[in-house]
């Protein structure tokens, strides 16, 4: 091989690498778990469920809410593989059947994954148990957005921590990690996990009927 050559394939090894690496960032505003994307103090991260809370006493804003769920809480809602006559995804379908349409109440969860739309997101934390000795999906466990502190866990890890004020809770601040959680996000930006809810645009005429 010519100096040229050599020349040429160490700068083609340097390429592929500076291809394959990531050097930019989507520029989204963390610090200590806390989102910061709105220039609206009231919009800013845990603020924003106050917000929401309020804004769904408005009856404007209700019906709204009621006019864009309700067609999709109303279809007939089904499940088909990409093969019917392959044995192995028949299994696999009766299986996602039997868990979300008779073990869970389905119409239920997807009521309360849509709450997305109030405030950006909603997370179920996924619950497995031992069936016939293999893990299986338990259950879908809501987590309330009015719960939600920080996107991150306690340990600094990619997960959530919540902010719980009951009697009948054991930890005040348990942490769900990313693997356990079911997220839902609306209209999210530059890979932000709480998203941007559907009554955000609203905000201003809210305000003014409220206040």
């Amino acid at each position: 091989m010519t100096n040229t050559q050599s020349l040429f394939s160490a700068i083609r090894q340097i390429s592929r690498k500076m291809a394959t690496k990531e050097v930019g960032n989507t520029g989204l505003e963390v610090s200590s778990g806390l989102i910061d994307n709105d220039y609206n103090f009231d919009w800013e991260d845990t603020k924003r469920i106050e917000t929401a809370l309020q804004m769904r006493n408005d009856g404007q804003v209700a019906a709204a809410l009621r006019s864009v769920k309700m067609p999709i809480v109303n279809l007939d809602w089904f499940l088909v593989t990409q093969d019917e006559d392959d044995p192995i995804q028949q299994e696999h379908l009766q299986y996602v059947k039997s868990v979300l349409f008779e073990q869970m109440n389905f119409k239920k969860k997807l009521i309360q994954a849509l709450t997305m739309l109030d405030f950006g997101f909603f997370y179920f934390e996924k619950l497995w148990k031992i069936e016939d000795g293999f893990l299986v999906l338990d259950r879908l466990a809501p987590r309330l957005q009015s719960a939600h502190d920080k996107w991150e866990t306690k340990d600094k890890q990619a997960g959530v921590t919540q902010s719980i004020i009951s009697d009948q809770a054991t930890d005040s601040s348990p942490s769900i990690p990313a693997h356990k959680l079911l997220l839902f996000t609306y209209d999210s930006e530059g890979e932000d996990p709480s998203g941007i809810p559907l009554i955000r645009q609203a905000y201003i005429h809210s305000y003014r009927s409220l206040y």
